[in-house]
């Protein structure tokens, strides 16, 4: 994770990499398409992420307003 300050000391950019497979533990009768599997997992992580930042983002703005 690397954190980069802007020109605008309100804005902060905060990049990820992801780094190795991603991995989860299922089983099932069939393997998984790798591409599909792979692709949820992103997608799943990509919302979640988004989730979790959307819910600091009020809890900051809440704490800064009380």
């Amino acid at each position: 994770m690397s954190t980069v300050a802007s020109a605008d000391p309100q804005l902060l950019q905060v990049t990820f990499r992801l780094v190795g497979p991603l991995k989860r533990s299922t089983f099932q009768r069939e393997a998984p398409d790798p591409v599909e599997e792979a692709l949820n997992d992103v997608l799943h992580w990509s919302w979640s992420t988004r989730l979790q930042i959307s819910r600091l983002r009020l809890d900051v703005a809440a704490e800064l307003t009380a």
